[in-house]
C-alpha cells in the first residue's frame, strides 16, 4: 500500500515498499487531491500492465512481428498464400489472445475452408497458420501449437496431370506467338517452375559448364530455398547461345518488360484451349510433363527428383506408376527352373 507524505520541498511523495525496502517516489504535485488522483492512475496503468502481460498478445499483433521475418525467409508468393491463410482465420474464428485458440478453433477453420475450397487449398491455409503457430512457439509466445494433433484434410493420391509427345506438339502449334512457344518449351525441358523461369536472369547461365543454376537472389526466392543445378539439353543450350544480350532477364516480353507469372499462364492456357486439351492442363503441366517423359524413357526417379528439385523423395514417387516395363525387367528376375511345373489343377483347388 502507497502512503503520500509531503516533503519540506512542498511536493508529495508516496512511499511504496518493495522486498522489505521503503522507495519514496514523487508525484510531481504539490496538492494533495492532484497527488492521490495521480497514484490512483499510476495503479491503474500498473494494473493494465499486468493484465496485458497475462494476456499476452492478440494474433494479429503476433502477425506484425512475423511479417518481418516472413519477408527476409520467404518469397513474395508464398508470402501471398500466408496472407490468405490469416485473413481466413480471422473470418472464421476472429482475433483473440494468441494463447487462447485451440485445436477446437483449428478445425473449426479447417471445416468452413473444406466448404469454401478444395481439399487442397485447405491443406494450404492450414499448413500456413500451423507453420505460424510453430514459429509462436519458437518465439516463447506460445508454449504449445492449437494445430498440434489437428490432422490434415485426407486427399486420394492423384497422378500428375500431364501431357504426352504428342499432345505437346500438337500444343506449339496452336501457339501462334513466338516467345511463348519458346517459353513452353524451355519450361517442358527443363522442368523449372514459371516463378523460376520469368525470374531467370543471365547471371545464372553458365554456357561453358551448359548447366542452369536455380537460385535465390535480391528479387526471387525460390519455393523451398535450396538452389540446384540443371544440365542443359542441346534444345536449352542452342536456344541460351542464340541469346545476344546476355543480361538482366533470360525472359522479356518483346517491349522488353519483365514477364509477369498471372500474365504468361495466361496466355498459354488459352493456348490449350485452341488446342483443344484438357482443363486440367497449366503451365505448371509441363513441369509434369518433361518429368513424366524421362521416368517413361528409364531416368531414374532419383534423378528426376535431383532436377525437379524435391527435397522429399515421396512427392517424386507421383511418377513411378510410368515405370511398368522396369518393374516387369524386376520380377522376372524370379526364374523358375524348367522342370519346376506348376500344378495347375491342384492349385486350383486350394
Amino acid at each position: 500500500m502507497a502512503i503520500l507524505f509531503r516533503r519540506s520541498n512542498g511536493f508529495y511523495y508516496h512511499i511504496a515498499c518493495q522486498k522489505g525496502k521503503r522507495i519514496w517516489r514523487s508525484t510531481g504535485k504539490r496538492n494533495r487531491l492532484e497527488a492521490e488522483k495521480f497514484l490512483r492512475n499510476v495503479a491503474l496503468e500498473g494494473q493494465h500492465k499486468a493484465e496485458k502481460e497475462s494476456r499476452g498478445i492478440t494474433f494479429t499483433e503476433f502477425v506484425a512481428r512475423w511479417r518481418t521475418y516472413a519477408e527476409t525467409n520467404f518469397a513474395p508468393s508464398t508470402i501471398r498464400l500466408y496472407n490468405e491463410a490469416i485473413r481466413n482465420l480471422l473470418r472464421i474464428v476472429g482475433d483473440r489472445d494468441l494463447r487462447a485458440y485451440t485445436a477446437l478453433d483449428i478445425e473449426k477453420f479447417k471445416a468452413n475452408r473444406l466448404v469454401e475450397v478444395s481439399p487442397t487449398k485447405t491443406n494450404i491455409d492450414f499448413s500456413d497458420i500451423k507453420a505460424m503457430m510453430n514459429v509462436a512457439v519458437k518465439w516463447n509466445m506460445l508454449d504449445k501449437n492449437p494445430c498440434a494433433g489437428v490432422k490434415r484434410v485426407k486427399i486420394p493420391p492423384q497422378r500428375p496431370v500431364y501431357l504426352t509427345q504428342a499432345e505437346f506438339a500438337d500444343l506449339l502449334q496452336s501457339i501462334k506467338v513466338g516467345w511463348l512457344r519458346d517459353i513452353a518449351t524451355f519450361a517442358v525441358t527443363t522442368m523449372m517452375r514459371i516463378g523460376e523461369i520469368v525470374n531467370l536472369t543471365w547471371d545464372s547461365i553458365d554456357l561453358e559448364k551448359r548447366v542452369i543454376l536455380v537460385e535465390n537472389t535480391d528479387r526471387f526466392r525460390l519455393k523451398t530455398t535450396q538452389p540446384r543445378e540443371l544440365p542443359m539439353n542441346d534444345w536449352v543450350f542452342g536456344f541460351l547461345s542464340k541469346g545476344t544480350t546476355r543480361a538482366g532477364y533470360v525472359f522479356t516480353y518483346p517491349n522488353g518488360r519483365k514477364m509477369m507469372v498471372g500474365g504468361v499462364s495466361k496466355r498459354f492456357k488459352k493456348g490449350c484451349r485452341n488446342a483443344g486439351l484438357s482443363e486440367r492442363i497449366h503451365f505448371h503441366s509441363l513441369r509434369h510433363s518433361g518429368a513424366s517423359w524421362l521416368v517413361q524413357d528409364g531416368a531414374s526417379i532419383y534423378f528426376v527428383q535431383k532436377i525437379l528439385g524435391h527435397s522429399n523423395i515421396e512427392v517424386t514417387m507421383r511418377y513411378s506408376h510410368l515405370v511398368p516395363s522396369e518393374m516387369h525387367a524386376i520380377i522376372n528376375k524370379i526364374v523358375i527352373g524348367p522342370n519346376q511345373v506348376v500344378n495347375t489343377q491342384r492349385a486350383s483347388q486350394t
